[in-house]
């Protein structure tokens, strides 16, 4: 039987009473295609928001979404207890260190028994006291993105006569919230399935659990930049390693050509990257 496997958060703050959960997750069996680097199968994971615990929306209430969670385990109990009676079997019976059993949700590294709800509470309370806005990810390289889920765009928008907005990558918190009322306003009468998601590498993911971000810095914003891409695998450059290099999908920024083609020839592995234009919205701190 498997189960939902919780890795990490990255709560998004849309002001002090909202926030929209974001986690790192995936199925205990389902796994990737390609190998980790030391050769062995990895288990699938994406970043994306969580919206069963906002009533179904995107972005929730705080109190709100804390309620839930507690209601849920009033919802719980009840359905072990009707359980035990339907099985006559006491084994079935509601425990708040087993939450994990009863609901089929582990933290990493914990398993279904070792995740009790006690912990699964504190997560998200803590993700919400800690959760930062737009703003503050992108100063650590981090960008989201809205999009309505699609397996077949001809069969399940074209025919039906549905529009099909393309994916938006958000600038701000206001573009945050203006994108995700026009695609939940659009979407939501068709019943089809609106997400917050992002590519958040392993390296950059890190920096989630430090409590600071950038601070006294000018910042200094862009359409367009220029970037390091990696040849040989998806992402742009971060900084030379012992190992080789670090990479992420934000990656170094340079203001102009001349300042990314002089740091690339200085590079000990620059036959592995080429200099790149990107467009966008960028803010670089100096």
């Amino acid at each position: 039987m498997s189960f939902d496997i919780i890795y990490s958060r990255a709560f998004i703050k849309v002001d002090t009473e909202r926030t929209v959960p974001v986690l790192l997750i995936g199925s205990s069996n389902c796994y990737d295609v390609s190998y980790n680097r030391n050769g062995k199968e990895r288990r699938s994971r994406d970043w994306c928001n969580i919206s069963f615990h906002t009533e179904g929306s995107i972005i929730g209430l705080n109190k709100q979404i804390l309620d839930h969670i507690d209601n849920n385990r009033l919802r719980v109990i009840k359905r072990c207890e009707q359980n035990v009676i339907d099985y006559n079997d006491a084994s079935w019976a509601y425990n708040d260190k087993g939450w994990g059993y009863h609901t089929g949700m582990a933290f990493y590294g914990k398993g279904t028994l070792g995740t009790t709800f006690s912990a699964y509470r504190s997560f998200y309370a803590n993700g919400i006291k800690t959760a930062r806005t737009i703003e503050e990810y992108k100063q650590i390289g981090i960008s989201f993105n809205v999009h309505v889920y699609c397996w077949d765009k001809q069969k399940d928008f074209t025919d039906k006569g549905i529009e099909y907005k393309e994916r938006v990558y958000i600038d701000s918190t206001e573009h945050l919230i203006a994108t995700i009322n026009e695609f939940e306003g659009y979407y939501k009468p068709f019943k089809h399935s609106v997400y917050v998601t992002a590519h958040i590498s392993e390296y950059t993911a890190k920096k989630l659990k430090k409590k600071k971000v950038l601070k006294d810095k000018t910042a200094k914003h862009f359409s367009e930049v220029y970037k390091l891409s990696c040849l040989n695998t998806w992402g742009y450059f971060v900084k030379q390693v012992k190992s080789g290099y670090q990479y992420s999908n934000g990656g170094k920024m340079f203001e102009t050509e001349q300042q990314a083609n002089k740091f690339h020839s200085r590079m000990k592995n620059k036959d592995q990257f080429k200099v790149e234009k990107v467009s966008g919205s960028f803010t670089i701190y100096v």
